[in-house]
C-alpha cells in the first residue's frame, strides 16, 4: 500500500544514499526516477579547523583534558546510538591492550548520559572521558586531536558525524547499520565495520585499529579525505537540480 501511495503521488525521489535508494525501489518506484543524493556537511570547516587544532595540540589537550590518543563518539546519548555496547566493548579492549590502549571520548549529551556515567565508575571503565556536548565551532578541536571516530548505532539513517570526522581526517569504525557505510567506509581502506549487536567484534577491531603501524594510519587518514572530498553541498546540489530538471522536463512546461 505504500508503495503504491507513493509511485502515485510522486514523479521522482531524491535519496540520501545507496540503501535509501534501495528502499523505493524495494517498494516498486522505478529506479530510473530516483536520484542518489547523499548527506553532507561543509567539509572546509572540519578539514580546517581540524588542521588548526593538530597545530595548537598541546593548548587544546589541556584546555579540554584529552588524552593522547582516543577513540572519538560524538552525537546523541541515546537507546539506539547503542553506547552500552560502546562502553563494554571498550572495556575489553583496554584490558586486552593494557598501557597501549587509546582513550575513548565521549561528546554529546541526552537521555542516557547519567546511565552511562554510571556504567563507566560501577564496572570501573578506565580511560573514558566524558566531554558535554559541544557546539559545532568546537567539534574540529574534538575531531583534530582525535586517532579514531567510533559510532556503534544500532540505527542510523545517515551518520553525518563520519562525513565530519573523514573531513578532519579520521580513520572511522562504524556499525554495518548507518546509513553512510555502503558509500564512505571502504573496509580496509579508510575504516573498519561491524555488528552493533557484539560487543567482542568492536573490541576487536578497535584493538585493530589501533595497533596499526603510524604509515597505515596515515594512509588511512587520507584515504578518508578523499572519499569524502565528492561529498559536499555542491554535488548535493548538481544531483538534486538535475532531479528538478528532468522531472519537470518530463511533465512539460
Amino acid at each position: 500500500l505504500k508503495g503504491r501511495w507513493i509511485r502515485r503521488h510522486f514523479d521522482a525521489a531524491f535519496a540520501g544514499g545507496e540503501r535509501s535508494a534501495a528502499y523505493l525501489e524495494g517498494l516498486g518506484f522505478p529506479g530510473s526516477r530516483v536520484w542518489r543524493g547523499c548527506d553532507v556537511v561543509d567539509n572546509a570547516h572540519f578539514e580546517a579547523g581540524a588542521a588548526r587544532a593538530r597545530e595548537d595540540a598541546r593548548v587544546l589537550r589541556e584546555k579540554y583534558a584529552l588524552p593522547d590518543r582516543y577513540f572519538l563518539y560524538v552525537g546523541r546519548f541515546s537507546p539506539e546510538k547503542n553506547l552500552e555496547t560502546l562502553l563494554r566493548a571498550y572495556r575489553a579492549y583496554r584490558t586486552g591492550e593494557g598501557e597501549a590502549a587509546w582513550g575513548l571520548v565521549l561528546a554529546g549529551g541526552g537521555p542516557e548520559e547519567e546511565s552511562l556515567k554510571k556504567i563507566a565508575a560501577e564496572e570501573g571503565i578506565a580511560g573514558v572521558r566524558f566531554a558535554g556536548f559541544r557546539q559545532i565551532e568546537e567539534l574540529p578541536d574534538f575531531y583534530g586531536l582525535a586517532s579514531c571516530l567510533v559510532l556503534p548505532s544500532r540505527s542510523e539513517p545517515w551518520g553525518l558525524v563520519i562525513n565530519e570526522a573523514m573531513a578532519a581526517g579520521l580513520p572511522v569504525v562504524v556499525s554495518d547499520r548507518c546509513g553512510a557505510a555502503a558509500e564512505l567506509v571502504w573496509p580496509g581502506l579508510n575504516g573498519y565495520l561491524h555488528d552493533p549487536g557484539d560487543a567482542g567484534e568492536l573490541a576487536g577491531l578497535m584493538a585493530r585499529m589501533s595497533g596499526n603501524p603510524p604509515e597505515r594510519l596515515a594512509a588511512m587518514e587520507a584515504a578518508s579525505r578523499e572519499i569524502v572530498a565528492g561529498f559536499t553541498p555542491e554535488t548535493w546540489g548538481r544531483a538534486l537540480a538535475d532531479c528538478v530538471r528532468t522531472t519537470l522536463g518530463r511533465k512539460g512546461p
